[in-house]
Order: structure tokens, then sequence, then C-alpha cells
């Protein structure tokens, strides 16, 4: 497989797809800073056979409400508007809520929105209609949530472990190993990035799919290699890594694990997931060149049948995973 094959199968699995959504008797309230310690209310509510919900927002007394309510009659739904007046920071550990839900089954979606990229989205329902702003995330705690979950991402692809496997026993060098895992973690981040931005849309189970892919190869190089040259078309590594990182990315868009981070703070948490991430695959990668030696050093003379048949039953693994995403 050339490189150009590899291009070719990424550009396939980075086609977008179009989706569609269905929403009955939408009711939101969205509470949005539009300047410094200004903000914009609108709550929207259904009309349903005519009759609006008697549903009434409940704000903060930090929240200080400037002038007379605006009602206005759209395409089935009344949009009740405010202006209000307060210091982002004094909203931490206030309750926003609305009153009127129970007997009913509405359910009203909160958003609220700050000038910082500060944003929560919560759904109100009858028997939970309030919601406490939390306090925003400290620098220790996005740095430890965001490094722990770019480790589990790596851990929990069984796919990309049986891939770095085979990447193994190709013999590559460590500075082509260290360069191939700075360039995933980098893609994995862009990735997410692009994926956010809506850039581009993709299925959840293709990463594994064209990883399996990916893997097969390097199984078929592994066992070629045997009798002549591998046809090296993994090198440089980092090339590849990054389309399998590029992939991944796209599938998951931005993590979102920690809610409400202002706009840096966003970055902060890509930045160390995708350090996270790297140090997953430096695990994964010490641990099985570990293996690797362990293997030559106890079973000698049968290492090589062993690897060879560890090598094929991981091609066999991989066509199965490639077979069952697709």
């Amino acid at each position: 497989m050339n490189r150009f094959g590899t291009y070719l199968i990424t550009l396939f699995f980075l086609l977008p797809v179009s989706l569609k959504a269905d929403l009955a008797n939408p009711a939101t309230l969205l509470i949005k800073e539009i300047t410094p310690s200004n903000f914009q209310i609108v709550f929207t509510l259904p009309l349903i056979s005519g009759k609006v919900l008697k549903a009434k927002p409940i704000f903060p007394v930090e929240l200080v409400i400037l002038g007379d309510m605006d009602e206005k009659y759209i395409a089935g739904s009344v949009i009740r508007t405010w202006t209000a007046e307060c210091d982002p920071q004094d909203l931490v550990g206030a309750p926003i809520g609305v009153k009127g839900l129970l007997g009913t089954s509405q359910q009203i979606q909160l958003t609220i929105e700050t000038l910082d990229g500060r944003k929560h989205v919560v759904v109100l329902i009858p028997t939970k209609a309030y919601f406490v702003i939390p306090s925003p995330a400290s620098f220790l705690a996005i740095v430890y949530e965001s490094s722990i979950k770019g480790m589990e991402l790596v851990f929990n692809r069984f796919g990309l472990v049986i891939l770095i496997m085979l990447l193994i026993f190709l013999n590559l060098s460590v500075r082509e190993l260290v360069w191939g895992v700075i360039a995933f973690a980098i893609a994995q981040s862009t990735g997410q990035w692009l994926a956010a931005q809506f850039w581009v849309v993709m299925s959840i189970y293709l990463p594994a799919a064209f990883t399996a892919l990916t893997a097969m190869f390097f199984a078929y190089d592994i066992i070629k290699s045997e009798q002549d040259e591998g046809a090296g078309w993994h090198k440089p590594l980092w090339v590849v890594m990054s389309l399998i990182g590029l992939i991944y990315g796209a599938a998951q868009t931005q993590p979102d694990f920690i809610k409400g981070l202002s706009f840096i703070e966003n970055y902060m948490l890509s930045l160390f997931t995708a350090v996270g991430t790297a140090l997953g695959l430096l695990i994964v990668i010490l641990l099985i060149k570990e293996f690797k030696i362990l293997t030559e050093i106890f079973l000698k003379d049968l290492s090589e049948k062993v690897i060879y048949n560890f090598i094929y039953i991981l091609g066999i693994i991989s066509a199965s995973i490639f077979i069952y995403e697709i």
C-alpha cells in the first residue's frame, strides 16, 4: 500500500454526512452576556393548542432586570426578552430556574453564556427546575482531569493498542516512535477542534475501522519482511500517525468532560488532553517493548516463531475488527 492509498482512504472517512434533528414543543431559556456585565435574556415557550405554558423564569437577586419585558408571538411560540445587569462572577453559586413546570411534562433547555467563553447548557425538568452555576475549575483540576482523560482515550481503544504493538515489531527507532506519538496527539487535538467548528462530521465507528485497516497492513509488512524488505509505506511514521490521530479527534469533538470553561481554559483542556494521550501511548510502547525483550530472553530459539504467530494473530484480530466496524 503506497502513501497515495493512505490519503485516499483518509479522505473517504472524512466525507461529511448530513444529520437531522426534530424537536417537539421546544422551550428554551437563554441568558447571554452581550457586553461586559450586560445580559440579554430570551425565554421561549411553545404554544400548545393556542395556550402558553404558565411558566416563569426565576433569576437570582444578583441579576438586576432593566426595564420591562418584551413579548412576541412567532411561529407557534411566544418569545419573552429582558435585559439585565450583573457581574458574571456574582452568578457563581446562584440558582437559576423556571417556576410552574410541576404537573407538566415540559422540559426547558437552559443556556448561560458569558463573554469569556464560559457556557453552561442544562435541561430543566419539572422535578429539577433549578440550576446552580458552579465555581470555575482550578488550573490543577484541569491539568489532572484532562491528562487522565487523554490516557484513558488510549487505554480504551483496543484497536489502537494493537496498532502500537505492531509498530514495535517493525523495529523502528526510538526517535521515529516518539515523533509518531507527538504527531498523533497534536493531530487528535486538531481533529477535535475541526469537529467542534463543524468543518468535519464523522461517524464514531470510522476511527476503529481505519485503525484496524492500518494495523492489517502493518502485520502484513512485518510478515513480508521475513522474506524480503517491507514496502516501507509507513515511513515517515509521523504522517501515518497524524492521519489516524486526525480521524480519532474528528470523531469525538473537543473534550467537554469539564463544563463551563473559558476560552483560555478550553485551550488548556485540549493541550493537556493531548499531553495525556501522548503519555498513554508512550506507556503502551514501553510495556510492549518490555514484553518483546522478555520474549527474546526467555524463549530464545522459540522467539522468532512465537513472534511470527503473535503478529499473525494480531493481523487476524485487526481484520475482524475492520469487518465488524464497517
